[in-house]
């Protein structure tokens, strides 16, 4: 494979359908980010209120 000005390397070219369309993140994966989130989410808005609460005073 030629392009005018320029090389390409016959690793770039090879199976390349099947490396955009191989799915990189699972289901699980997805789920424990979600997690995350909630708990992160959870503890920022914790602090948050605890510090309204001091600062209350």
């Amino acid at each position: 494979m030629r392009v005018r000005n320029s090389y390409i390397m016959q690793d770039q070219v090879d199976n390349l359908i099947p490396a955009i369309m191989k799915p990189s993140v699972t289901i699980r994966s997805r789920q424990s980010e979600k997690f995350m989130s909630a708990i992160s989410v959870a503890v920022v808005t914790f602090v948050y209120l605890l510090a309204m609460a001091f600062s209350a005073d």
